[in-house]
């Protein structure tokens, strides 16, 4: 984003909808590891699935290097002042081995 001479600034990111934030931070993942993750959110309080609905975030994470953790800032777009910053070890994660897929170029006619 820092050489895009097109990028919004800081504070435009922030009234950004996530769907506006995804597709002006979209990469090629064509030889890295995608891992897809859901995180279920668990309450400190009386929590009621009728009023709250069940909290659960699916997101996808490219991994080219495995970091030994992650940071995670959660913040709800329901409840004001509700956010949680936290670490997630990825220590004991184990990714599939490293596999490129080489196919042969076909010769096609024109």
């Amino acid at each position: 984003l820092q050489n895009n001479p097109h990028t919004p600034s800081l504070e435009d990111m922030r009234d950004m909808y996530s769907t506006e934030l995804g597709q002006l931070v979209k990469q090629n993942s064509m030889n890295a590891y995608i891992s897809k993750c859901t995180l279920s959110i668990t309450s400190d309080f009386v929590w009621n699935d009728h009023i709250h609905e069940t909290q659960k975030i699916r997101f996808a994470i490219q991994i080219q290097e495995l970091p030994p953790q992650l940071f995670m800032r959660i913040i709800s777009d329901r409840w004001i002042g509700a956010e949680k910053f936290l670490s997630v070890s990825l220590n004991h994660l184990v990714l599939p081995a490293n596999y490129h897929q080489h196919t042969e170029l076909l010769s096609l006619p024109l």
